[in-house]
């Protein structure tokens, strides 16, 4: 083999790795089953083709030298790429027929080159620009691509026109494209079509636990907990390590009052994940609701661990630990705790209003009542309680204030604060 034709050779070797090459990109981004699970790709390469339509050399080799011309060319191209990051319509069609002008371009001189060892360099300019412009398809028809750049102002809008490109390119079999535009969907708060494209989905590929997950998430939006918990055990059926699918169930459970079930999902994310704060919370909350008070203690200890800053964990423990006539102290610091951390936080009041009541320290509780009431004035049990208090202490003037709101909104809770009164 001569000189010549090792460096032909080279050439064409090398042009057979670059199409190869790009022929993977594209499959990337048009989400082809064996390489869809690459994300990161398909966000980052739509970019590429705003640096495909400047032709310096055919500036430069067919067109005066002016720099306006050059200028010109690159305002309407930067703002052109501007407008397509905001989905501008007129700045999206400037851009297209750009890179149809540019490509058109590089494919005439490529064709005048042929033969010279000129083509080779045109060719490949107009070969990158063919593949800058499907990556640019590739962009608009694919609504997780694009969600990186969506405005918030034009969310609902632009979506929907993207939805429907996307749909389009769907094929019969495409039970990926079909999950994702039942997701894009999910976002929209458009259900109906979200579970309909999932039941296209599931129809393709049934064993697919994420595809029964994403049912049960738009179920569980809807707050169809039934509907939620059937797809939920399917999806855990089918991948007993779905975390994610284990802990909606949990919390799906819980909704519905089954709370030996939320135990045994929990318990089950406990196994899973040993980092999850929220796991262990939701954890301690249902064992305690469920009367598993010590595994709830333990459960709501290692979620503070994970996370100190969480208020819930340590007022389900102030809530556990006042089961336990000797742990009161104890609960009224976690309780206290609870409130520190979130001093927004109702419930901590109220249970620590209601730990003092019993302990007879009216004084404490009228204190934390008041700031209860503080954050929603239109408890009517908390007025009665704060009322209760200030007649232990015998200030019947605010327990008359209780009594006379009580008397508008609650008469029966009214007239049992009545009986204090008049003793």
């Amino acid at each position: 083999m001569n000189n010549y034709e090792k460096k032909s050779f080279t050439v064409y070797l090398i042009a057979l790795v670059v199409i190869l090459a790009n022929l993977i990109i594209l499959s990337v981004i048009y989400q082809v089953p064996f390489l869809s699970g690459v994300p990161a790709v398909r966000k980052v390469l739509p970019l590429i083709s705003f640096a495909a339509v400047y032709p310096f050399d055919f500036f430069h080799n067919f067109l005066r030298e002016d720099l306006a011309i050059h200028f010109f060319w690159i305002m309407l191209v930067i703002i052109s790429g501007f407008g397509l990051l905001l989905f501008n319509k007129f700045a999206r069609t400037v851009f297209i027929v750009f890179n149809i002008i540019n490509f058109v371009i590089w494919g005439v001189i490529s064709v005048f080159y042929f033969g010279q060892m000129a083509f080779w360099g045109y060719f490949f300019k107009c070969y990158f620009n063919f593949v800058a412009f499907l990556f640019y398809v590739g962009y608009l028809t694919l609504p997780e691509v694009r969600q990186q750049f969506q405005t918030v102002t034009r969310a609902l809008r632009v979506n929907g026109w993207f939805l429907k490109a996307r749909r389009r390119t769907l094929l019969p079999k495409d039970a990926a494209g079909y999950y994702n535009l039942a997701l894009a969907y999910h976002r929209l708060g458009r259900a109906d079509e979200s579970l309909d494209f999932l039941s296209r989905a599931i129809a393709i590929v049934p064993k697919k636990a994420d595809y029964h997950f994403a049912v049960g998430q738009v179920h569980f939006d809807r707050q169809d907990y039934g509907k939620a918990i059937a797809a939920l055990n399917e999806t855990v059926r089918l991948d007993p390590i779905h975390l994610q699918g284990r802990y909606l169930l949990g919390i799906a459970y819980q909704k519905t009052g089954c709370v030996e079930e939320a135990v045994q999902a929990f318990r089950r994310c406990s196994y899973l994940e040993l980092k999850n704060n929220a796991v262990f919370r939701d954890l301690g909350i249902a064992c305690y609701h469920a009367g598993y008070l010590e595994e709830a203690q333990q459960a709501l200890r290692r979620g503070m661990e994970l996370q100190p800053q969480d208020h819930e964990c340590p007022f389900y423990l102030g809530l556990v630990l006042m089961k336990y006539p000797k742990m009161v102290k104890n609960a009224e610091e976690f309780l206290k705790k609870s409130v520190r951390l979130n001093p927004s936080f109702c419930d901590g009041y109220r249970e620590l209003g209601n730990l003092y009541i019993g302990q007879g320290n009216y004084k404490a509780a009228v204190r934390a009542f008041r700031d209860v009431l503080r954050l929603d004035a239109n408890l009517v049990q908390v007025h009665y309680h704060l009322g209760f208090a200030y007649a232990m202490l015998k200030d019947m003037e605010s327990a008359r204030r209780e009594y006379k709101f009580l008397k508008e909104v609650d008469p029966d809770l009214a007239q049992t604060l009545g009986l204090l009164l008049k003793d």
